[in-house]
């Protein structure tokens, strides 16, 4: 896909980063600003200022459905119980539309990469708040700034996959350590299993299997020690525990989060021959299983 510029590809990083951080008093004018600003690139594509986005027939597929999809949505205002909330639904289902066509007018790779930036970010973001216990402490699980579990473990899923895409090999299982350490603090089952088959969808379909692999073995394992050390604090696992326990377990999980991280980034400069690697399978397979 032929780039639409770098504009494009700042605005739909920015407009990403603010669906998932502002509050959902604020998600009104994230949807506007998508919207927008999908009107404004189609608008310059059809008069030839930008270039227009060539699809593959998988690609027009998807985006038949999808605005397919958000026509049914519609049309079902007009038999539904609760017209109100058939509307809201079609309003969002036309959101990600908009979403969707600005990212046919980015390059591919360039949006990975900052797809994988703002994974990164967001784990950071949520790691420092616990470590610190920048948090009101209402909810053990790790939440924020999105300010749902379920949701930050799925984002953090998808660090997975972008994670071994990524040319550095030290970025790239930093990014896999962070994600799955994020996934077992916030306690979601879903993230968890997106993250197993994420993983194991790549090394499926990846027909050079040892990158990956290698990157999956050096991550995994010291994000669950280091997960399961956290968890083991009453101020990490518990709802509602005072500052102080909350502070102190925070400190721990910090120092286990630099030593995890040191491991990974020593094991990053390493080749692994496959012999090792897949004995390294036998012992994250059966944590996987477990920690699910």
């Amino acid at each position: 896909m032929r780039s639409g510029g770098n504009a494009i590809l700042a605005a739909l990083g920015i407009l990403l980063a603010a669906a998932l951080v502002l509050g959902e008093g604020r998600f009104f004018w994230v949807a506007v600003g998508a919207v927008v600003s999908a009107a404004l690139v189609l608008g310059a594509s059809l008069w030839g200022l930008l270039p227009r986005p060539v699809l593959t027939r998988a690609g027009v597929v998807c985006l038949a459905l999808f605005g397919a999809f958000a026509l049914w949505s519609a049309t079902s205002i007009l038999w539904s119980a609760a017209p109100d909330r058939s509307w809201d639904f079609f309003n969002r289902a036309f959101v990600y539309l908009a979403f969707l066509g600005l990212g046919l007018f980015v390059e591919r790779r360039r949006l990975a990469d900052v797809l994988a930036g703002l994974v990164a970010l967001l784990v950071s973001w949520s790691l420092v708040v616990k470590v610190f216990a920048l948090d009101d402490g209402r909810r053990a699980r790790l939440n924020e700034p999105i300010g749902y579990w379920n949701t930050l473990g799925l984002v953090a899923a998808f660090g997975v996959p972008l994670a071994l895409r990524l040319s550095s090999r030290l970025a790239s299982a930093l990014l896999l350590y962070g994600s799955v350490v994020a996934i077992l603090l916030t306690q979601s089952r879903g993230g968890l299993l997106l993250a197993t088959l994420a993983g194991a969808g790549w090394l499926v379909l990846e027909r050079a299997r040892y990158e990956p692999a290698l990157r999956l073995a050096i991550s995994v394992p010291p994000a669950f020690v280091v997960g399961a050390f956290g968890l083991s604090f009453d101020g990490l696992s518990k709802d509602g525990q005072p500052h102080s326990e909350r502070l102190s377990a925070g400190l721990w999980l910090g120092l286990a989060l630099v030593a995890g991280a040191a491991v990974v980034a020593v094991l990053a400069r390493r080749e692994l021959p496959w012999p090792v690697l897949r004995r390294v399978a036998w012992v994250v397979v059966p944590l996987a299983a477990a920690a699910f």
